[in-house]
């Protein structure tokens, strides 16, 4: 090949050869690329392999739990309302920035804040302990600690998870730099659809993992858990009216998140009253209406209520 076909191939294939002239120095330059392209790809043939091993040691696993699973079926367990021990509430409060989301969850019997949205906390009137986070390893350090019952001392009864929709941002932009840096993928915003479904698994196990410290054991270690996030309005056809729905990232997350939540709270935006006068009374619905999403499964609080304050219904 000529310096100059040779230059054209170093182009295509992304090969820095800034200020390199003779084609020796282009020629190596071209085969210590392609030499680090091929180990790129041989750790990630060897993570593949390793994901592959540890499935099937889940899969070893779960064979192992449906086989206990159906031996103890004797043993029945019962649902429902006078069912199973609900001792512990979570709370998924949504709506746009500013309707008051974290303040009324602040009204919740001893919080304690998981601060991802970086400012959310200043419009809590009273002081509460907290921790401010910015990684997905510092969420999940916090809830390490509660589920060791290192909250028990301090008094805690709630954990607040204020801005979930600041999560996902966060797993975009570790999982991202992670196929940059292991993958060698040129822009963490063109992730291929493998790196969407990690996140999506990712995310689902971390927000699982919060609602389960609502039924941990022993029952003494359980807390009321309490979710902030942003609405978001969705209109299907041109012909169809807006729903409006929590905002959890993605369009396949604010699909199936939602059902892993027992209650959720519409915060209706501050407005006028029968008068006309502008009110700052904080309404939050509980029962779906007009196309907002809302309910709540465990019967605690009524379809509407003003200026509620947690404490007057959880224990």
């Amino acid at each position: 090949m000529t310096v100059a076909e040779l230059k054209e191939y170093a182009k295509e294939h992304g090969v820095d050869i800034t200020g390199l002239t003779k084609k020796a120095e282009i020629e190596s330059a071209i085969r210590d690329a392609l030499t680090q392209e091929e180990e790129n790809e041989d750790n990630v043939i060897k993570e593949l392999h390793q994901e592959e091993l540890q499935e099937q040691v889940e899969e070893e696993e779960e064979e192992e739990e449906e086989e206990d699973f159906y031996s103890g079926l004797d043993q029945l367990q019962y649902f429902g309302q006078g069912g199973e021990e609900r001792t512990h509430a979570n709370i998924l409060f949504y709506a746009r920035s500013g309707a008051g989301k974290t303040y009324l969850s602040g009204t919740a019997p001893s919080p304690f804040i998981l601060a991802i949205d970086p400012r959310g906390h200043d419009s809590i009137p009273k002081k509460i302990p907290g921790r401010k986070v910015s990684s997905l390893s510092e969420i999940s350090q916090v809830l390490e600690w509660f589920e060791e019952g290192n909250h028990l001392k301090h008094g805690i009864r709630t954990l607040i998870v204020d801005g979930l929709n600041f999560v996902h941002d966060m797993y975009l932009t570790e999982v991202g730099n992670f196929m940059v840096d292991t993958m060698g993928a040129k822009d963490p915003d063109l992730m291929p659809i493998s790196g969407q479904m990690k996140i999506l698994r990712s995310y689902k196990r971390m927000l699982l993992r919060m609602v389960e410290l609502t039924t941990l054991f022993p029952v003494e270690n359980r807390v009321h858990v309490i979710f902030t996030t942003l609405d978001e309005q969705v209109k299907e056809d041109d012909l169809a009216p807006f729903t409006i729905r929590p905002k959890f990232g993605s369009k396949s997350n604010n699909e199936q998140f939602p059902a892993l939540f027992s209650i959720i709270g519409y915060v209706v935006p501050v407005g006028e009253d029968d008068d006309g006068n502008l009110t700052k009374q904080r309404k939050v619905l509980f029962t779906e209406y007009r196309g907002i999403m809302a309910r709540d499964r465990l019967n605690i609080f009524p379809d509407v209520v003003t200026d509620l304050n947690l404490s007057d219904y959880l224990e």
